[in-house]
């Protein structure tokens, strides 16, 4: 796996105070120049392994694939163990020294979270009384490890906003007719913004009382097919609005207004397209992405974040024969959680190793596990990320302990928008991923996941190669870490006829 070089500088003065006894037979493997790896002396071994006791704690990736969290508490040299304190209670774990692949300074999560349980009581003694302010605290908590106090700040914003609209009605600042406006309005904030199903279905209840009572209480075609025109139109609720035209149609079979209004939203490739987002986001294939931007940064940057995503969405998309893509994706400054993190002091750096790009490049921390998160700096190239998502939501090995490489993407860079496959995959090495993926091709470790075992093919039937595969195009954008582009395709999902993912929803949080 590839992941960052280790700070090693002032610890050298604790190396006597170290609990190791006699040299290790084998040296730990870390950094990476491209993806390929450089091996550690055994100095900065011992160095490494004082992080744990001396700085503030510890990941230790074992050799296959997993990673373990926690404070190194003592190296027994002798015994080959180390015994790791894995969670806030002191719960130790043992390791054999010969299990382990690299260690990674990084505060532990239980550490993080006890930070931020700290500045959730200093904000929480400033937030005001609105609903505005609680929003902000909610979303703050969301973000910050605190999701379960997250629910009671999006219920009190609802309540304070529901309340300040009552009290426009009741004074007069509102107008009867504006009702149904300003809770429609309502009804989509509480849904979007806070989570709050209940409350915004309730609302959109009202509303949808309210619209009726303005076409007449009657029953008939044509006020079920004002209310779907209410609901494409308006309310933007399209599947809702279908229900009206087809009871428009069930009352009056030849009504064709009705008819026609159902046909065109089913046909519309926005509509189609929305409920193929559907199907894999329940299939687990169509991502959200949190970017967590440790640095404060401009509306530059940001913008070239929100086009790096967008591109490599459409990278995987074609990668996986329109498989997979990007759904969603939060662009973050100023904070430290996230499922990609751009580290501090690194906004203009190609790569983790040093400014130009040399060593590493980026690294992923708990490949193929449910926490997994990739370590970026600000100008990775666009197949950087995608060979390290490969090792965080697949659980993929790096190919690039063999000579000649596999012919995939996660070979080292520059490397292609290939999966490499049972025919072409070149075993050997030291090519280790999660258990039960030892010799594997790409593809296979991909189709064995459970998490969509059965959803996913390789060839998928439903996708259409634009041309010669063999036959990369070139890449035209990144730092020369990009890998040549496949040439694309066609995935043909029901009605449509898509060539490119859906467009990924951003949101975009400039601190």
């Amino acid at each position: 796996m590839c992941r960052s070089a280790i700070r090693i500088s002032r610890f050298t003065e604790h190396l006597d105070r170290l609990p190791v006894s006699q040299p290790l037979e084998r040296v730990l493997t870390g950094g990476c120049k491209g993806y390929g790896m450089k091996r550690l002396t055994l100095l900065s071994f011992f160095i490494v392994l004082a992080l744990g006791r001396f700085a503030a704690s510890d990941d230790i990736v074992l050799k296959s694939g997993e990673v373990l969290e926690g404070d190194v508490k003592e190296i027994d040299q002798k015994a080959g163990i180390i015994r790791l304190q894995t969670d806030e209670k002191g719960t130790i774990k043992v390791i054999k020294l010969k299990d382990v692949e690299k260690i990674f300074e990084k505060k532990t999560s239980w550490q993080r979270k006890a930070d931020y349980v700290k500045e959730y009581d200093r904000q929480l003694k400033m937030a005001k009384e609105t609903w505005e302010s609680q929003v902000a605290m909610g979303k703050w908590c969301k973000t910050h490890m605190l999701p379960e106090k997250a629910p009671d700040h999006y219920a009190k914003a609802g309540k304070l906003r529901l309340e300040q609209m009552e009290g426009w009605l009741k004074d007069g600042k509102l107008k009867p007719e504006n009702e149904l406006e300003h809770r429609l309005k309502l009804a989509k904030w509480l849904e979007k913004d806070c989570d709050l199903d209940d409350e915004s279905k309730k609302q959109f209840e009202l509303c949808y009382k309210l619209k009726k009572d303005k076409l007449g209480a009657d029953d008939s075609p044509d006020t079920h097919f004002a209310l779907g025109t209410w609901l494409e139109n308006e309310a933007k609720i399209e599947a809702q609005a279908i229900k009206e035209y087809e009871k428009a149609v069930e009352l009056n079979p030849k009504h064709s207004k009705a008819l026609a209004a159902v046909k065109r939203i089913k046909d519309s490739f926005e509509f189609q397209a929305r409920e193929m987002v559907a199907e894999y986001v329940k299939a687990g294939r169509a991502w959200k992405i949190t970017i967590a931007i440790e640095d404060n940064a401009d509306k530059k940057f940001l913008d070239e974040w929100q086009e790096r995503m967008q591109l490599i969405s459409d990278y995987y998309f074609g990668l996986t024969e329109g498989q997979f893509f990007i759904a969603e994706c939060e662009i973050e400054d100023s904070t430290s959680e996230g499922r990609i993190i751009v580290e501090k002091g690194k906004l203009d750096w190609f790569g983790l190793g040093n400014k130009q790009g040399q060593g590493v490049l980026a690294y992923c921390m708990g490949g193929g596990m449910p926490g997994w998160s990739v370590h970026s700096p600000g100008k990775a190239g666009i197949s950087v990320i995608a060979h390290e998502m490969g090792h965080g939501a697949f659980g993929l090995p790096d190919e690039y302990y063999q000579n000649p490489q596999c012919d995939c993407m996660m070979r080292a860079a520059p490397n292609p928008q290939k999966l490499c496959m049972k025919d072409n995959h070149i075993a050997g090495g030291r090519n280790v991923g999660p258990p039960g993926s030892e010799g594997k091709d790409c593809w296979q470790i991909v189709l064995n996941r459970k998490e969509w075992k059965g959803t996913v093919s390789q060839p998928n039937p439903n996708w259409t190669w634009a041309g010669d595969t063999s036959k990369m195009f070139p890449n035209k954008t990144g730092n020369g870490t990009d890998g040549p582009r496949n040439c694309g395709g066609e995935l043909r999902y029901k009605n449509l006829k898509m060539t490119a993912p859906p467009k990924t929803v951003f949101k975009v949080t400039d601190n």
